[in-house]
Parts: structure tokens; C-alpha cells; sequence
């Protein structure tokens, strides 16, 4: 009797655990922030939980899905494929085949002469008259369904000890995880004051109740505990004082804390022991655990310098493992398969991931999932009366049946001066023909108040027109600068001369000021890039700018003699106060100055807001302030003496270098200033650089007492951006008393990494620098490669014998990429390139750099009038033997194909491949619409149109 019922409920499991991962899956893939999947996740799997308990407690009617099908004994002939008639009605209600334990799924004979002589019988005998199939073709069928019950003595009994094993087995993995959790507890020790007190800054409510702890045993921190949390970090991430490596490892697992993962960690871990063979599980779990680590990776990138230096921080840690513990544990540290990921969606995203769930939908998942789970949770195949059948059993009872899916940033220049329509417009030889020129190009454009939507009079716009003077170059060199002033109404125009407009690298750089306004920051974007996006409907970024009211700041400073320190540099980065804390809707802007000969300078922020202001003077320390609220006059700001340190440049064979900056950066520019700096995800400014002199010695300029990293790199006005050596990053601690002894920065020996960009016909063609990671020493290595010129030629250099290797793929969203490592591999896409373990060269990397097709999504209704609001989905029919592209959980387009939504409402594909068949549909609530596919050539533009039709 026992394996009948563990057998329904097997079944029972497979067949409604499949229905609700499906839903699950399709839900997932319908969300487009990670917060919102995790919710989904969770929710499908309790609803997983959910049925089977509420279907075996029995406190809901149950409805069959199977009416016109029963269960019988079926003797042993039957089962071994025999031949044999179908017994009369009458007979079969009197006959028992006790020689046999098959079960078989029967139809109700159609026929009037049946149903009568059925009827007359008794309730519990009724399902024992049903006719059975005449067909062995049918009889096998039947039986070769539910094998699972009692196909044979023991076949069923086989499946369920099977499963019983696999169930022990994982419970028996559980346990032990839990045992080597419990020894990292017992020989862990309290965490320091400071860790504790960083932890207090991140999430002050959680730190209260969260147990935080020190271990030799592990390398990387992690977390487990929901009611209690606990977070433990590895003793030398606590005992060296590195704050930013602490503050993102324990601003990681905090938010594990806040965000109760570890709660649907282990629900995910109970719903494995019923669903342990479900593919659609193992992928809502991977989706699980990608997810949170995004959100945790998105929070934490926020508690440090930038997500640049965070993600450094991640590939600092991908070679060190934690341990078989996963079941009980969550933590930061993660696969490097995984870690490409992680880096690439930190990297990528346009803006940061959301926090938390909107209660609203929030709410509205949690409904229909436990709507789905309480709807699933009254179906079964049980005929009715079975349950009173198998509740008292008779001669003729039966067992119930179940059945079982890029672009650069902008360089800093000094802002220009004056009111001047044009100023020094720099020497350009062109080979461009007059007669070839086009016409002038004139931008009508507006600046606005951000809270009012008012046009902003007598404000003053800098447009700084840059571009490359070599292919090669890394850097942009100024081209013309303009400034002009808006009128009464907030309009402004500028014009670019035809000679400007034939170069392919023109670079636009806008930023606007205004006495009463916090200056927009400075901006830019390429040119060619800006033309084709507003042919498609996306309006430039400085068509409409946005300056919010601002109050001034000014102040005097002083040294310690108290004499003015003239021609000191003076930046702040500011943020207005947004009504929800911590919201990235609006961003703050940097600003420099100088100050006078009287030490002074003066600065507009935003207000009401916050910020930060940096002193950075020659010849002494430089300092930073927290702002809060601080408006007006903040009187006379009292410089003081520093350390500085001294040192030598060495290439990996000995030799002095001369003539690259060595540069220390703080980790910490003061607990009160990292508050907010980690809030808003901006890096420490405290910080000092030196050019290597003969020999290649070096002296810093005077630093405050700390902890910094010691970085090399090439002069900013070389404009070649690569750097022929290998340094890995070094650490130095500054003492608050005492002087510290000249130190020693030396390369690593390296091998060339080489590779060469093709375009769509296979001639050599110029791109974008690329990046690569490594580990090495159990330490990370991040570097960018030379700029692929016209030969196509790029190469980077990393430390020899460095393992991981692998090369992120960069290009804008107007080009694509097909890839392969050697001349024997298919041309394949993705997003990662994997080298493994670099003992020597490697020279094989070919590209394929396309000029993307552009595809354009509208949708219209029945009568063509156009519908906005709608998400795109897309597939190519090619699969990548790498990883697919262009899922994006920002822009809500999921798919193989990025798409960006447009200001009229279309969507723009972006990094299309071309030549390969994709299949693309749209999703509306409400609508439906038929998929659509197209493949496109190189370079071609397109527009779709899908009708959307309401449903039913």
C-alpha cells in the first residue's frame, strides 16, 4: 500500500511541480529586474511546496482531469504485451485478478449499450466495469503510462527506491555542509571594531541583529541565517584594514541580509529534494542565484570607488574557492564562468539595478502564484470516489492515477572661458574635396529646470567638438570649442562647420552652468553615433538638458602658516535630495576650479542635496569634506602637512623606467565622506601621482596617514592609452607618525595576447581597445589592449602563466561581433573569449566586426494607430557556442538581440548580428500579436510592423 501512495505522489509531484516550474520559467523570463525574478523564483517555488500539501491534507474539493478514465488490475499477460478480448461489463465487476498488480489507464466506451448496464452497478464496483481496449497497440500504450504504480513487482518499486536514494543522498550532503558550517562558527572569532563599524554604516537596522565573525577557514565572505544572520569574512580581509575590499564584501552579504535571500535559498534547497530531476528547477535556481548576486553585486558596487574597481575586486576573488557548502551558505565569491557575468551585467547596465520590489507588484505576484497553487491544489486524475475507494478498500478498488520545460568615457579638459562664439579652432589636414563638403549642421536645443520643466534664461552651454587625430590614438584632441547663452526662454543653437562634420571620429562634449543651478557635468558621445540615433527617433543627449537649483558654497583656503594657497584645485561632486534615498533617478555632476591668489573659490550645488568637496593642493595633503547642508560661506579651510613616499620603477628584467605616473590612491577618503560616496557609487578623490624620473625614481606628492594602492600608467597627454608593461596593483600603508622607507614597483614578465578585427567581406578593419581578465598568484589581473587600427591588429599583455584568461568583448551598439580563438573553430558569439592557462603567446583571435543591420519594432492596432508600451522578445536561430546576447534586465528586452527603447515609443535593435534568422514577437498585456522573422543584411535598415490584437 505504501509504494501505491508514494507512487501517486510521485507522479502527483512530477506532473503539477512541471506545471508550476513552467509558469515559473515564463514568469522569469517576462521580468526584466533581477529583484523582480528573485520574487517570481520564490513564489514558484513555495507554490511547489504548496500543492502537494494542501493535495495530500485534502481541505479542498478536488476535481478530477481524467473523468472518463479509470484504473483496474490488469492480469500479468496483459502487461507482457499479450493479446487478449475485452470482458463483458458484468464479468469484469465479478472478477478479481489476483495474480497481477498492473494498473491500467482505461476510456469509457462511448456506446449506449455500455453505459446502461455501468450505471446499474454499485459506486464502488463502477470503475471495475469499464471496457478495456481491444488493441494491443492501445493496451501498451496504457500501461507503458503508468509503469510507475505497478507496471511489474518491482519496476515502480525501483523508480521510488531510486528517488528515496537520491533523496538520501542529498540530505546526507546537507548534513554535511551543515557540519562544516558549524566548524566555521565554532573556530571563527568576533569581527574587529572596524568591520563592525563599517557593517553599522551599510545597513545600520540589520547590524543590530546580524552576528558578524572572523575565519581562517575561508577566503572569500559569506552568510547564512535568516531569523539570526550571521556573516562571516575571511581574518585577512579583517585584520589588513582594506576598506574598500571590506566594505564591498560585507556590503554584499548585507544585502543577502536585507533581501532575505538566504530564506529562498533554502526554500530552493527543500523544493530540490522534490524536484531534483525538473530541468526547469535547476534553471530557476541558477536564475536564483545569478540574480541575487547581481542585486547584492549592484549594492555593493555602491559602498566603493566605482563599478570598475568593484568588479576588480570580484575577479580578485573568482579563483578562490569556498568550500562544498553552498546548500547552507550564500556568498560573494563565485565560478569564473559565473564571475563574466556578473562583471558584464555591473558594467553594462545604463543605470543601476533596482533594490527592492515595488509592493504593488510585489503583492500582485505573491497573488497569483498562491491563486495558481491553490487552483492546482484541487485537480487530480483520481476518478471521483476513488478516495473513498482507497479509503476503505474492496475487491475492486483501485489506486489513483497522475501523469508527469560601448563607449569611451569623456575626457576632462578645462572648461572654456568667455562668451565667444568660436575659439581656437585647432590646425585639421583633411584630403576632403570643397565641393565634397556638406552643409553646416545647426542643433536647436533648450535647457530646463528639472523640477518645473521652465526654460533656464542666461544659462551658459560649453560644446567642446574633439576627435581622434590618429586611428591609433586612445585619446580625443580638442577640435573647436564653442559657448553660447540661452534666452529668455531656455533656447540655445549651435552650428557645426562642414569641415568638422566629414570627420568619422567627431566627438561631442557638452556641459552647461548657471549662477542658481548645479552645473550639468561634463558629457559627450560620438557624433556619427548621434546621427544615426536620431534618424531613428533617440533625440540627443543635449537636446534637452536638466540643471537642478542650486545654492553657492565658497570658502578660503589656507595653509598652515595661514597664507592663501592660490592655484589650488578645488572639486565637488554633488547630488540633489531625491524623496526616495538611495534612488539613482537623478545623478550628480562633478565640478573643478581653482582658487584665486587669494585662496578663494566659489561653486554652486545642488540644493537641497548633498556632497563632497576636495582640496587638492601641491604641496601639502589633500582633503576631503562632507557638504550635507552646508551652504554659504564655509569660512577658511586649513590645509596640513603630509608623507611623502619615494620610490623606483622597474621593467621585469631590472631596468629603471622613466617617464610613467605612478599613482597612490587612498582607500577611504574619511568614514562621514564614504558614507555618501559608497551611496552614490563615486570613488575616493584623495589621492596623488608623480611622473618617474632618471632612473626611474619617483616621489609622491605629501599623503595623509592610510591605506593605498599603488597603480602605474602612461602620461595623460600620451595619447596611445597602451602600456608595455605588466604591473599587478601593490599596496602601501601610510603611518600617521614616522616617515616610510623609499619603495619598489617592478613588472611582471608577461606573453602577448594578439588578435586582428575583420570586417563583414574579410578585409583588416579598425574597432574598439578590448578587455581582458586573468587570474594570477591567486590575485586578478584587468588590462585594455591596444586600439585595433586600420590593420586590425590589437594585442594585449598579461602576467606569463596567469590562468582563467579570458577577453570581454567590446564594441558600440551600431556594430556586432562574430569571434573564434584558432583558424580550425567556427566564427561563434557571445561576449566572452576563454584562453585558459597563458604559458606562451597566443596569436590565433580573429573578429568579425559588422556594421550592425538596424531594425526598428512598431506596433500598431487593428485600425494602424500606433501602441507604445510594449516589450520585445527575440531569438536568433543560430545558437552561440559561448553565451547568448543581448539579455538585458534594464531596457526589459529579453532575448538574443538587445533593443532600446525610442522616444516615439519604437524599439531600436542594438549589436544585431547579420545574416542569421531571428525570430522576434512583441508582448503587451492585453494584446497578442504573431512572431515574426527576418533575417537582415549587413548594415541594413529595417523597419517591422506587428499588429496587436486585444485578447479575449
Amino acid at each position: 500500500m505504501w509504494n501505491e501512495i508514494f507512487g501517486q505522489w510521485l507522479i502527483h509531484s512530477a506532473f503539477f511541480g512541471t506545471v508550476i516550474l513552467l509558469v515559473g520559467v515564463l514568469a522569469v523570463a517576462l521580468m526584466k529586474e533581477p529583484v523582480y525574478r528573485i520574487s517570481v523564483i520564490r513564489w514558484t517555488f513555495l507554490a511547489c511546496l504548496l500543492v502537494p500539501l494542501l493535495q495530500q491534507s485534502h481541505l479542498l474539493p478536488s476535481i478530477s482531469l481524467a473523468p472518463q478514465w479509470s484504473f483496474r488490475e490488469v492480469p500479468s499477460d496483459f502487461a507482457s504485451g499479450a493479446r487478449r478480448e475485452s470482458p463483458s461489463p458484468v464479468a469484469a465487476a465479478g472478477t478479481r485478478h489476483d495474480q497481477s498488480h498492473e494498473v491500467a489507464l482505461q476510456p469509457v466506451a462511448p456506446s449506449s449499450s455500455v453505459l446502461p448496464q455501468v450505471s446499474s452497478l454499485e459506486p464502488q464496483t463502477l470503475r471495475s466495469t469499464l471496457p478495456m481496449p481491444v488493441t494491443a497497440t492501445g493496451e501498451e500504450a496504457v500501461v507503458a503510462n503508468h509503469w510507475l504504480l505497478r507496471s511489474s513487482p518491482s519496476l515502480g518499486q525501483l523508480v521510488q527506491v531510486a528517488y528515496a536514494i537520491c533523496v538520501l543522498c542529498l540530505l546526507v550532503l546537507w548534513c554535511k555542509s551543515l557540519l562544516f558550517r558549524w566548524r566555521i562558527s565554532e573556530h571563527a572569532s568576533p569581527a574587529s571594531k572596524l568591520a563592525r563599524t563599517v557593517l553599522a554604516e551599510i545597513a545600520p537596522h540589520q547590524s543590530k541583529r546580524t552576528r558578524l565573525l572572523v575565519s581562517e577557514q575561508i577566503t572569500s565572505p559569506i552568510m547564512w541565517g535568516w531569523l539570526r544572520p550571521t556573516i562571516v569574512i575571511p581574518r585577512e580581509l579583517g585584520e589588513r584594514a582594506n576598506a574598500s575590499a571590506l566594505r564591498w564584501g560585507l556590503a554584499h552579504e548585507c544585502s543577502h541580509v536585507m533581501n532575505h535571500d538566504f530564506a529562498t535559498h533554502l526554500i530552493s534547497c527543500v523544493v530540490k529534494l522534490a524536484c531534483f530531476y525538473q530541468p526547469a528547477y535547476w534553471w530557476l535556481r541558477q536564475q536564483l542565484i545569478s540574480c541575487q548576486d547581481y542585486v547584492a553585486d549592484a549594492f555593493a558596487a555602491q559602498q566603493g570607488d566605482s563599478n570598475e574597481d568593484y568588479a576588480q575586486f570580484l575577479v580578485n576573488l573568482a579563483g578562490k574557492r569556498r568550500g562544498r557548502i553552498d546548500t547552507v551558505i550564500l556568498g560573494i565569491g563565485s565560478h569564473p564562468s559565473k564571475l563574466a557575468k556578473r562583471v558584464q551585467v555591473l558594467l553594462a547596465s545604463s543605470r543601476p539595478l533596482q533594490q527592492k520590489c515595488q509592493k504593488t507588484l510585489s503583492a500582485i505576484i505573491a497573488v497569483a502564484f498562491c491563486s495558481m497553487a491553490l487552483a492546482l491544489s484541487s485537480l487530480s486524475f483520481t476518478v471521483a470516489g476513488d478516495e473513498d475507494s482507497r479509503a476503505a478498500p474492496t475487491a475492486n478498488s483501485v489506486t489513483q492515477p497522475q501523469t508527469a520545460l560601448v563607449e569611451s568615457e569623456p575626457v576632462e579638459t578645462e572648461p572654456a572661458q568667455g562668451e565667444t562664439v568660436s575659439k581656437g579652432a585647432a590646425k585639421l589636414q583633411t584630403q576632403t574635396e570643397p565641393e565634397q563638403l556638406p552643409e553646416p549642421l545647426t542643433y536647436q536645443c533648450r535647457v530646463v529646470d528639472r523640477d518645473t520643466n521652465q526654460g533656464i534664461a542666461g544659462a551658459r552651454v560649453e560644446i567642446t567638438l574633439e576627435y581622434r587625430a590618429q586611428p591609433s590614438d586612445a585619446r580625443h584632441s580638442q577640435l573647436d570649442a564653442l559657448v553660447v547663452n540661452t534666452d529668455k526662454d531656455g533656447n540655445y543653437q549651435f552650428t557645426i562647420k562642414p569641415e568638422f562634420l566629414k570627420i568619422p571620429s567627431l566627438y561631442i562634449v557638452v556641459d552647461a552652468h548657471h549662477a542658481d543651478y548645479q552645473s550639468m557635468g561634463r558629457g559627450g558621445y560620438s557624433h556619427a553615433m548621434i546621427r544615426t540615433n536620431l534618424a531613428n527617433g533617440d533625440p540627443p543627449f543635449y537636446q534637452t538638458i536638466r540643471l537642478s537649483p542650486g545654492k553657492q558654497i565658497l570658502g578660503r583656503v589656507i595653509t598652515p602658516l595661514g597664507t592663501p594657497s592660490a592655484n589650488t584645485e578645488v572639486t565637488v561632486y554633488a547630488k540633489r535630495a531625491h524623496a526616495s534615498e538611495g534612488s539613482f533617478s537623478v545623478r550628480g555632476s562633478f565640478q573643478k576650479t581653482e582658487t584665486d591668489h587669494e585662496g578663494r573659490f566659489q561653486l554652486t550645488i545642488a540644493t537641497p542635496g548633498d556632497g563632497v568637496l576636495w582640496i587638492s593642493p601641491k604641496d601639502y595633503s589633500p582633503m576631503a569634506i562632507r557638504l550635507r547642508d552646508r551652504r554659504g560661506d564655509l569660512g577658511n579651510i586649513e590645509l596640513q602637512q603630509g608623507t611623502q613616499v619615494a620610490g623606483q620603477l622597474f621593467d621585469a628584467e631590472g631596468h629603471e623606467i622613466e617617464g610613467l605616473v605612478v599613482s597612490a590612491q587612498r582607500r577611504g577618503d574619511g568614514e562621514d565622506v564614504d558614507e555618501f560616496l559608497g551611496a552614490n557609487a563615486v570613488g575616493n578623490g584623495i589621492r596623488g601621482r608623480t611622473t618617474t624620473a632618471a632612473e626611474g625614481k619617483f616621489v609622491l606628492p605629501p599623503l595623509p596617514p592610510g591605506d593605498y594602492t599603488i597603480g602605474v600608467s602612461l602620461p595623460r597627454d600620451d595619447k596611445q592609452g597602451f602600456l608595455p608593461y605588466v604591473f599587478t596593483r601593490s599596496q602601501l600603508t601610510i603611518p600617521v607618525q614616522g616617515q616610510i622607507d623609499p619603495i619598489e614597483v617592478r613588472a611582471l614578465p608577461h606573453v602577448i595576447v594578439r588578435g586582428r578585427f575583420f570586417d563583414g567581406q574579410g578585409n583588416p578593419r579598425s574597432s574598439h581597445e578590448q578587455h581582458i581578465f586573468a587570474q594570477f598568484r591567486g590575485d586578478s589581473y584587468f588590462a585594455q589592449s591596444t586600439k585595433p587600427t586600420d590593420d586590425g591588429w590589437f594585442e594585449f599583455r598579461v602576467p606569463h602563466g596567469s590562468e582563467n584568461v579570458q577577453v570581454s568583448l567590446i564594441t558600440n551598439e551600431h556594430s556586432s561581433l562574430r569571434w573564434r580563438t584558432t583558424p580550425d573553430e567556427e566564427f561563434t558569439y557571445g561576449f566572452q573569449a576563454a584562453l585558459g592557462t597563458l604559458e606562451e603567446d597566443f596569436t590565433t583571435l580573429e573578429f568579425i566586426r559588422y556594421q550592425a543591420p538596424m531594425l526598428l519594432l512598431k506596433a500598431v492596432d487593428e485600425d494602424g494607430n500606433q501602441i507604445t508600451g510594449f516589450k520585445p522578445r527575440s531569438r536568433y536561430k543560430t545558437r552561440s557556442k559561448s553565451e547568448r546576447m543581448g539579455v538585458t534586465f534594464v531596457s526589459g528586452a529579453l532575448g538574443d538581440v538587445g533593443f532600446e527603447e525610442q522616444s516615439d515609443g519604437r524599439w531600436r535593435s542594438s549589436q544585431m548580428l547579420p545574416n542569421d534568422e531571428v525570430t522576434i514577437s512583441l508582448e503587451k498585456d492585453g494584446y497578442t500579436t504573431e512572431p515574426q522573422q527576418v533575417t537582415m543584411k549587413e548594415g541594413e535598415n529595417r523597419e517591422l510592423v506587428f499588429v496587436l490584437k486585444k485578447s479575449l
